[in-house]
């Protein structure tokens, strides 16, 4: 995650330790599960209508590839 953010991999831990104990995520199995998606979106500062034009555009995506 570190390389793919281009964050030292120390950083990345302790960020992921925060949210797991602000019960926000959780990492198992080379997995990160977002449990509290709009605590995630309060806490990283995000305009929550970028997130959710994120979120739309991902799902929209999904829905193109599989149409292809």
């Amino acid at each position: 995650m570190g390389d793919a953010t281009g964050l030292t991999n120390v950083h990345v831990n302790r960020v992921l330790r925060d949210l797991r104990k602000e019960g926000i995520a959780e990492f198992h199995y080379r997995r990160l599960r977002i449990l509290n998606p709009d605590r995630l979106v309060d806490v990283a500062g995000i305009d929550p209508h970028v997130a959710l034009s994120w979120i739309n555009n991902d799902s929209s995506n999904e829905v193109d590839a599989a149409h292809s």
